[in-house]
């Protein structure tokens, strides 16, 4: 079973930390909440979205919220062993709750 994270809004402005599916440390919750940086918003912003891999996870982001108009929104997802946008978009498939938190700019297969 992956260990899936979701950092972001979740019915409410301000971001949060969810775990989806596993258990995780409190220094994996405090590195994934660095996110929330203007680096990361400026990187995600440029493309309307940003991959990059954190330890054995790969993210997927996009500088937008359902719940919080307000400019430096994020919405991330965290899936464990994930290799392809495809691997994340199965994972958002698999949790249809996480999946509408994305459903502004979803992965696709073309990503990388």
């Amino acid at each position: 079973m992956n260990r899936i994270a979701y950092y972001g809004t979740w019915g409410r402005p301000g971001h949060g930390f969810v775990a989806i599916q596993g258990e995780f440390t409190t220094e994996e919750i405090r590195s994934i909440t660095n996110i929330d940086s203007y680096v990361y918003i400026e990187a995600t912003a440029a493309e309307g979205f940003h991959y990059y891999g954190f330890g054995d996870f790969l993210c997927y982001g996009i500088p937008f919220s359902i719940d919080d108009k307000r400019p430096g929104c994020i919405t991330a997802v965290f899936v464990e062993h994930a290799t392809t946008s495809e691997d994340i978009l199965n994972a958002l498939d698999a949790f249809p709750e996480l999946k509408q938190r994305f459903k502004w700019r979803l992965p696709k297969p073309s990503d990388i």
